[in-house]
C-alpha cells in the first residue's frame, strides 16, 4: 500500500502501519497520474498492472475519503 499526502503527519502516522509506504507530495494539486508516474519512477508498478486508488474527492474538505478507483496503468 502506497498512500499519498501532502500532510507530513499523515506520512509520519501511516508509515506505522505495516505493509504501508508512505510519499509526500509536493501540492494538494497531485494528480493520480502524478502519483503514477512517481511509482513508475520507483518500479514499483509497471504498464498493464491493476491498482485501486483511494481519495477525497470533495473540494475544500480534508481528510475525507469518499471515492474509490480501479485504474490500469498505461
Amino acid at each position: 500500500i502506497y498512500a499519498f499526502s501532502r500532510n507530513r503527519e499523515t506520512c509520519t502516522r501511516v508509515s506505522l502501519y505495516r505493509g504501508v509506504y508512505a510519499l509526500p507530495t509536493d501540492s494538494a494539486d497531485a494528480s493520480i497520474d502524478d502519483c503514477v508516474t512517481a511509482l513508475k519512477a520507483r518500479s514499483e508498478v509497471s504498464c498493464g498492472d491493476l491498482i485501486l486508488v483511494t481519495m477525497g474527492d470533495t473540494v475544500g474538505v480534508d481528510g475525507h475519503t469518499n471515492t474509490l478507483k480501479m485504474l490500469r496503468v498505461s
